[in-house]
């Protein structure tokens, strides 16, 4: 997986990026649809097939960061709760499905895109949820008191307040 923020540094706010840009990855060009990233939230890419690439890929969209831990590309592996550092998802729920969460809720500036790349077994699934979507089916005052609610995020190395959405 890739943390990156969004094109010139700036961590919210929309893709300054034509509606379909293609982006060379390897040898090859590949379509990234940046109105359905700015539709959805998300996309896919197919055919990425090295960390080289998936940062070339990172790029293409704006500036990685590394991670409080120093890495630019964190590999995620499934690890039984007892090998897990403390105070994680990981040590909390081992092999197990992680309730729904947001990555890099932590960082002192969160990533406005995470971009990931699945190597090896395919069945463990991702949720995806937009932040649209996650309030669609809620009253107007419940959504709005969730949005500016300020929640405390707490990991094993620091404890930040956060609201739901980024604000610069």
């Amino acid at each position: 997986m890739g943390f990156l923020t969004a094109p010139d540094g700036v961590p919210s706010g929309s893709v300054r990026s034509p509606p379909r840009s293609k982006a060379k990855i390897g040898s090859s060009f590949l379509v990234i649809d940046h109105d359905e990233l700015a539709h959805r939230g998300w996309t896919t890419v197919s055919r990425i097939n090295s960390c080289d690439e998936l940062l070339n890929l990172a790029k293409s969209l704006g500036t990685p960061l590394q991670a409080p831990t120093g890495e630019l590309i964190k590999r995620l592996t499934v690890k039984p709760a007892a090998e897990a550092r403390a105070g994680t998802l990981s040590a909390t729920f081992g092999a197990k499905s992680f309730p729904l969460h947001t990555d890099t809720a932590f960082w002192s500036i969160p990533a406005r895109y995470l971009v990931m790349r699945v190597h090896g077994d395919y069945r463990r699934s991702t949720t995806v949820l937009s932040f649209k979507r996650m309030f669609r089916d809620l009253r107007f005052d419940i959504s709005d008191d969730v949005r500016r609610s300020v929640w405390v995020v707490r990991t094993p190395l620091a404890s930040r307040y956060r609201m739901m959405q980024f604000q610069v």
